[in-house]
This record gives structure tokens, C-alpha cells and sequence, in this order.
């Protein structure tokens, strides 16, 4: 399963230069090599950084027509969400609250391709905080 993610990642196409920097595709590899093999099957956020860093010509959100203050406030919520996720003491509860709140300021925002990320990101998260806590019990 993860070899095919792989190889779809290394197939897709590189981002328009109009987009913005990219770098090539050995980029892409080099990014993804730095993976540990859970970022690549189970928490994805590696992957989205290294096609974010690298390209792909995902659908992007129209940020013209977006409220800047709505998108300040959805992109503050993110950062809160990456301190949550690599803090010491990580509570995946904390985590799984915190990509819900991300995904429904990105919904307030009117960002839809955003809000669908955070969404799977938030289904992830507390996908992963309810398994901890079965364990638990």
C-alpha cells in the first residue's frame, strides 16, 4: 500500500512554475525518503508537506474572494494545530479537538479545498486519539 502511494507521488505532475518555486522531481524523492514509514501510512502529514514543498497541480483554493482576516484567523488555528501535534507531551486528544477547530476555520474562511484537507487531517487525528484510548481500557 505504501509503495503505491509512493509511486503515485513520484507520477504526479510537478507544479506550473507560475505557481510559485518548486524544485524537481528529485526533490519529491529526496522529501519522501526523509519519511519515516508512519508518515507515510498512517499520518499523511509528511507526505502533504512534501507535495506542498515539491509541487503537484491539486485544486487550490481561490484566495482572492477570501476574507483576509478569516484566513488569518484559519491559518493561526494551523500553527496551533502543529505546536499541538509535535508538543512533548502529545495528547491526541488535544490533537484531534485542535484539526477540528483548524478544518471548521478554513470552513468559515469559504477556503473549501483547505477545509477538505483539515477535514481528513481532523477524521486521522481522531481516528488515531480513539485508538489510544481504547488501548487504554
Amino acid at each position: 500500500m505504501a509503495a503505491l502511494l509512493i509511486v503515485a507521488l513520484l507520477m504526479a505532475p510537478v507544479a506550473n512554475p507560475a505557481d510559485g518555486p518548486t524544485d524537481s522531481k528529485a526533490g519529491m524523492k529526496e522529501c519522501l525518503a526523509r519519511l519515516s514509514l508512519d508518515d507515510l501510512i498512517s499520518d499523511g502529514d509528511g507526505v502533504t508537506k512534501c507535495l506542498r514543498e515539491y509541487g503537484g497541480n491539486g485544486p487550490k483554493d481561490d484566495l482572492e474572494n477570501v476574507d483576509p482576516i478569516a484566513k488569518k484567523v484559519a491559518d493561526d488555528e494551523a500553527e496551533k494545530y502543529s505546536i499541538a501535534s509535535t508538543a512533548d507531551n502529545y495528547d491526541p486528544n488535544a490533537v484531534c479537538v485542535q484539526a477540528a477547530l483548524t478544518a471548521r476555520a478554513y470552513l468559515d474562511a469559504k477556503m473549501p479545498v483547505a477545509y477538505d484537507r483539515w477535514k481528513a487531517t481532523e477524521r486521522r487525528r481522531c481516528a488515531e486519539a480513539d485508538r489510544t484510548a481504547r488501548a487504554r481500557n
